[in-house]
């Protein structure tokens, strides 16, 4: 969290790198304008520039409740998903991935092609680029 408030929406303190290290940002957080949302996994689909003050700002009501947002974003994530799901976001990515196989062993690579047997299960995993 770059731009934080813990306690309520009324009565809250700031945390976070980007308002404590800008003195600009750290009084503009308190303009009535700037909104004060509660803090929820919903929070990664709002958009934010980091060039401009913030319009609105997410308050937890404390760092357990923090932590609990952030392992429910994590447990969206194509790491934490695996299987197919994980290997088509590599593919529709077009970025180097790391993959691990159920062995433990990792790839790396571009995942250019995954194919399925008869039963849609990953029978075959093709990578481009420079692999390891």
């Amino acid at each position: 969290m770059e731009y934080g408030l813990v306690g309520t929406p009324e009565d809250y303190r700031l945390y976070g790198a980007g308002l404590l290290s800008s003195l600009g940002e750290g009084h503009f957080c308190h303009e009535p304008r700037v909104r004060k949302l509660p803090l929820t996994a919903a929070c990664i689909d709002v958009a934010y520039d980091i060039t401009r003050p913030q319009p609105q700002l997410f308050v937890t009501p404390d760092f357990e409740q923090l932590e609990r947002v952030l392992e429910d974003v994590e447990a969206t994530l194509s790491y934490k998903r695996g299987g197919l799901t994980a290997l088509r976001a590599a593919q529709a990515s077009g970025e180097a991935s790391t993959l691990e196989l159920d062995s433990g062993a990792e790839l790396c690579g571009v995942v250019s092609n995954v194919k399925l047997d008869a039963e849609e299960t990953i029978a075959w995993i093709e990578l481009e680029g420079p692999a390891l």
